[in-house]
């Protein structure tokens, strides 16, 4: 599961919710009392880990916003901020843009970051962790404003070969043989079949 099906599925299920016009997200573990969610990282973005059918994942705010009021954006696209500034996440302030597009938008707004050290330790942590999640570098490095080339670097520094191959099993133990894969994005993306079917099962438990 992707991080956008997942925002998506947290949604659908009511584990969440976004004011998209004031750009809020809630947690609604207690739907009588929302409790507004979101950390900054060091970039300046708002992310929030969420729990789902036994995995956790962290997501940035400003695309929970958009999936909230357009669903899952077209693979390929970035949700950007129109003022640049990374925590204002009204609706209104959101566009889509390629990765390349953005990232040109910030060499030219001077907020390019393409040296190592001006990454903040957690934003390194979550770069090398949507390697092993398995986006692609070139999506990972639009991303975060670094070199093809630095975003390899970071997450093997972090997870070493099981960036490099194959992984054995999923996040959850499961044995990743081909009974139990699916293939996305045109084959380069394994997903573990258990966990998907879980995922499915936890939903239609809420939705009861």
């Amino acid at each position: 599961m992707t991080k956008d099906e997942f925002i998506a599925t947290l949604l659908d299920a009511g584990a969440i919710r976004a004011d998209v016009e004031a750009g809020v997200v809630y947690s609604m573990r207690r739907a009588d009392a929302p409790r507004p969610v979101g950390t900054r990282m060091g970039e300046g973005y708002l992310v929030a880990s969420f729990r789902l059918g036994g995995e956790r994942k962290m997501v940035r705010l400003h695309r929970v916003v958009w999936i909230a009021a357009h669903g899952v954006p077209p693979e390929g696209l970035a949700v950007c901020h129109r003022n640049n500034v990374k925590d204002d996440n009204r609706l209104e302030n959101l566009y889509l843009a390629t990765f390349a597009e953005n990232t040109a938008h910030a060499w030219r707004d001077g907020l390019a970051k393409p040296q190592p050290s001006k990454l903040a330790p957690q934003e390194k942590a979550e770069l090398a962790r949507q390697a092993l999640d398995g986006d692609t570098y070139r999506e990972i490095a639009a991303r975060f404003g670094v070199s093809l080339t630095l975003a390899k670097k970071i997450a093997r520094e972090h997870y070493g070969d099981a960036v490099r191959r194959p992984r054995q099993r999923c996040n959850r133990g499961h044995p990743l043989t081909d009974g139990n894969v699916s293939y996305e994005r045109g084959g380069r993306v394994r997903r573990c079949r258990i966990c998907r079917r879980a995922s499915r099962d936890a939903l239609e438990a809420v939705g009861r």
